[in-house]
């Protein structure tokens, strides 16, 4: 991973944020400026009805290390 996180556009989370009250739609963009200022690897993705975030290089990892345990046990 080069280091760098991957945030939905302001455009999106505007339509995902449309029909919530102003008051939340402020505080979530606070959220997610906030997010995006301390989790730089954070990937951001709108899921189930919320904005959802995680770490690609430690899923990565996981997947590796999973591959490695199928491999050990055959």
């Amino acid at each position: 991973m080069t280091g760098q996180g991957s945030f939905c556009s302001t455009h999106e989370i505007e339509c995902f944020l449309e029909r919530k009250p102003e008051f939340l739609q402020d505080i979530v963009f606070e959220l997610c400026n906030l997010i995006a200022e301390i989790a730089l690897r954070a990937i951001e993705k709108i899921l189930w009805g919320g904005l959802s975030y995680y770490d690609a290089s430690a899923a990565d990892r996981s997947r590796a290390s999973s591959a490695r345990s199928r491999s050990r046990q055959v």
